[in-house]
């Protein structure tokens, strides 16, 4: 597709086997923020495996959903508006005629892409929301399933079979045995499939994200974020295992288990099991990006898609409370030996942090901590595992507060060395910043080293002239955390 950059809202109606959605994002760019996202159930596919038609009652919600979403988007107003629909129209013999129904109603171009391009979309959706994504992408809808190989963002095979969740349910419901025999037969077709390795699974669309909804609420998650949500392959069989002796009632009464989804539970719960028992994969790594993120990503410059999508997400914010990024890069110069204790914590992770680093200075001095804490821990950041977004988030905390006066159930998924590294960080850069303002040239007047656990800043003469009760109470929480960091690597 060819590159488009545009610097206004941009939208994409995506008319699926299942439902009909409308996502506006604030531009095409690496980092793409939505700012409207509305969906309608519309089960264009819902009669496909009966009748190979589309239902009339779904057509009809389709045209007003369809006409609204246009409606909305030239109101708004979006510079581009681009439209897709998948498997239903696809393959229904009226879909061809309902298509044109579509385009005469709103004087809007509907594309109808293929099975492989739908894979394809998918997958470039992996990679425009995860680092370097190594493993296989499925794409689960309601008309078709899509899979295709990764290896560090770079795509491989790929193939769409019709085993959406509505198809699998209209050839048999909730009989586990024969759906695990449907979808392994098209899977034993696959050659590839065997031949490859593939640690993670990424797992996109809504049928997918409605069992890593309830599995997070049945073990009782601390952080509520879908994206990037993990589940081990034992737990997946533990979950699956207590999820498949429960009837269709029950599975409606689940607490997050939305209703008009309780049906399409167990065709999507065998899927998933089914794909990662027969390719062996060890983990399912839910993900947020799908079709629609892909067809944006795909118009941007191979220079911009190779872009760690944590960077673009801090840099894309960044005008919003500093000029330029002299500091940010700056500061992590001057952080280096504080990081290089901090032996987990990645260099994109703490060069995060330091272009986050002073997004709190507008707010009220008593605030300043938790809402630097809260701005990442529930950002729309990228690339990033919950585990990380935790320890930023808390970096954050620190760069405003040096002791922890904070009690959030996410804390527990970080070790004490994660709640050593992320003070020991933040506590820097707020030293930093007491001694130089933000101003490059102070920063770089002054020099930190290490012995042992002993920090030195020379000139130290000039460190005296400072707010002495606020340096002490960096440096000592620098000193402590340290002090723990050895401890816990003895």
């Amino acid at each position: 597709m060819p590159f488009s950059l545009v610097h206004a809202p941009v939208g994409v109606i995506d008319i699926g086997s299942n439902s009909v959605r409308l996502v506006i994002y604030d531009a095409i760019k690496r980092h793409m923020r939505p700012i409207f996202n509305e969906k309608m159930l519309c089960g264009l596919g819902s009669e496909l495996g009966q009748t190979g038609r589309l239902p009339a009652r779904g057509k009809a919600e389709a045209l007003a959903c369809f006409a609204r979403y246009v409606k909305i988007a030239r109101a708004l107003p979006v510079q581009e508006l681009r439209v897709i629909a998948t498997a239903a129209l696809r393959d229904a013999s009226d879909g061809p005629a309902f298509l044109r129904q579509l385009e005469e109603q709103t004087g809007v171009a509907v594309t109808l892409i293929s099975g492989d391009e739908e894979a394809r979309l998918a997958a470039l959706g992996v990679q425009a929301t995860l680092h370097a994504p190594s493993g296989l992408a499925g794409d689960l809808g309601g008309g078709s399933l899509e899979l295709t190989a990764m290896q560090d963002g770079t795509l491989g095979e790929r193939v769409s079979l019709p085993l959406g969740v509505l198809r699998l349910w209209q050839q048999a419901g909730s009989d586990v045995s024969r759906l695990r025999r449907l979808i392994g037969e098209s899977l034993e077709a696959l050659p590839w499939l065997a031949k490859g390795e593939y640690p993670e699974f990424y797992a996109i669309g809504g049928s997918f994200r409605t069992i890593a909804r309830i599995h997070m609420r049945r073990t009782n998650y601390p952080l509520r974020l879908l994206h990037q949500y993990h589940i081990q392959r034992r737990e997946l069989k533990r979950f699956a295992d207590d999820m498949l002796r429960l009837n269709l009632h029950a599975l409606g009464s689940l607490k997050g288990m939305p209703s008009e989804r309780a049906h399409m539970f167990v065709p999507s719960l065998v899927a998933l099991q089914t794909i990662i028992e027969h390719v062996g994969i060890e983990e399912v790594v839910v993900c947020a990006g799908g079709i629609r993120e892909g067809l944006l990503f795909d118009s941007l410059p191979a220079t911009v898609q190779a872009a760690d999508p944590l960077q673009a997400y801090v840099e894309d914010i960044l005008p919003e409370y500093r000029t330029g990024s002299e500091y940010p890069e700056a500061l992590c110069r001057w952080l280096t030996p504080l990081h290089a204790r901090a032996s987990d914590t990645p260099l994109r992770l703490t060069r995060a942090f330091c272009y986050l680093s002073d997004a709190a200075i507008g707010m009220h001095p008593e605030c300043r901590a938790q809402w630097a804490f809260d701005l990442v821990l529930y950002s729309s950041l990228n690339g990033i595992t919950h585990r990380q977004r935790v320890w930023l988030a808390l970096a954050m905390y620190h760069r405003y507060r040096t002791k922890l006066k904070l009690d959030h159930p996410a804390l527990s998924l970080l070790n004490e060395q994660d709640l050593a590294s992320a003070r020991l960080l933040g506590s820097g850069a707020a030293l930093a910043f007491l001694l130089s303002g933000g101003a490059v040239p102070l920063l770089q007047e002054f020099e930190m080293s290490l012995t042992g656990d002993r920090i030195t800043l020379k000139p130290e003469a000039e460190v005296r002239i400072t707010d002495a009760e606020t340096r002490e109470k960096l440096l000592e929480g620098l000193g402590e955390s340290l002090r723990a960091l050895s401890s816990l690597t003895k």
